[in-house]
């Protein structure tokens, strides 16, 4: 969710059994044809365990169930936006 000066964003990693992380590489933004875990900003009305399982079914196409957090990143941008992300882990549904 972006409100004026802050920012909140979920990231979703999916782990499988020999350890590969799921990945995405971006089309957009900043970050255009980097590789990163499926993340995006939470949207207005959606809880942040929502929002996480919908920018993975977005980026990915797959259908993934919360586990639980598995770290938060903060920063301030320009002294003046405050960013913040909750990193979630999640498993592949079915």
């Amino acid at each position: 969710m972006s409100r004026g000066n802050i920012w909140i964003a979920v990231a979703g990693l999916i782990v499988d059994s020999k350890g590969r992380w799921l990945v995405v590489k971006k089309k957009y933004s900043g970050l255009k044809g980097m590789w990163s875990i499926p993340a995006g900003f939470v949207q207005e009305g959606e809880t942040l365990d929502e929002a996480v399982v919908r920018e993975v079914k977005e980026e990915t196409g797959l259908s993934s169930d919360v586990i639980g957090v598995f770290g938060l990143r903060t920063g301030v941008i320009k002294n003046k936006i405050s960013d913040n992300m909750i990193i979630f882990t999640l498993c592949l549904k079915g």
